[in-house]
């Protein structure tokens, strides 16, 4: 019961600062747009048969003007063509963009870095339909990407960076949150460390609840209220409301040694 009321103190001070989008709605005409991937091809037509208009970097920003009804599949996701607008050598221009090249989350850190998330291909696995990337660029050159899966049957993602989160080597947090939509679902929150360099994985934790019975996963980072200095709490609780046997419940302190999260002996 202790680390229930815990788990319930972390989930309120960690919770993302804003409201989570909607998961993967079409792009809205009249709104600014970056590229997740590098070197993206710009068509004259909204096709992969189309003439390249122009060749566009990563984190390019482009001006979305309509969605087309011409669709496209790249490694099992299919979405569909977007009419933009793009600087080419200070040149407006317009053309089309496949929107798998448009990234769905972008945070930027203070030191100019952009970290930029979006679908990556469809999953491999029944479970988990989404596979889902994260690149970080520096002046429009790709400094390191990352890709995972995640469960089906969510209603909405949230994306966020944690500056200097208090562990020495780390400079960077980035958490991927998606939120089940109803009783059953399954609900993630996924966090990598990127050290100037690269992009590690952190922790791959998940919740659920299907009544009476429940899994709850939680960190607190050395930055939030209760942290340790260059360490990371987890804590887990499971059980079933309805039983007799007691709440199964962990907590285990990490640390980073440089490539992974090891548990702190």
């Amino acid at each position: 019961m202790k680390i229930r009321a815990i788990l319930f103190v972390v989930i309120l001070l960690t919770l993302p600062c804003v409201q989570a989008q909607e998961a993967f709605k079409p792009f809205k005409s009249g709104t600014y747009q970056y590229l997740v991937a590098d070197e993206v091809n710009i068509r004259d037509k909204p096709s992969a048969d189309g003439a390249k208009v122009a060749v566009l970097p990563i984190a390019d920003s482009v001006k979305i003007l309509e969605k087309t009804d011409e669709v496209f599949t790249l490694r099992g996701y299919e979405t569909n063509w977007y009419k933009i607008e793009f600087l080419d050598n200070g040149t407006s221009k317009t053309g089309y963009v496949w929107g798998g090249m448009l990234a769905r989350s972008v945070a930027f850190d203070s030191d100019g870095l952009i970290f930029l998330c979006g679908i990556y291909g469809m999953g491999e696995e029944e479970w988990h339909p989404y596979k889902m990337q994260i690149r970080v660029a520096n002046k429009n050159k790709q400094v390191d990407m990352i890709t995972f899966e995640i469960y089906r049957d969510f209603g909405g993602i949230e994306f966020r960076l944690q500056e200097d989160p208090g562990i020495k080597g780390a400079e960077n947090i980035v958490s991927f949150f998606y939120y089940a939509d109803h009783c059953a679902g399954t609900s993630g929150n996924n966090h990598y460390i990127f050290d100037g360099k690269k992009l590690h994985v952190g922790f791959e934790l998940r919740t659920g609840f299907d009544a009476p019975v429940y899994h709850h996963e939680a960190l607190i980072w050395p930055s939030n209220e209760m942290g340790v200095p260059n360490r990371v709490i987890w804590i887990m609780a499971s059980g079933d409301y309805d039983a007799d046997n007691p709440e199964k419940a962990a907590v285990k302190l990490y640390k980073w040694d440089g490539s992974k999260m090891v548990e702190a002996k």
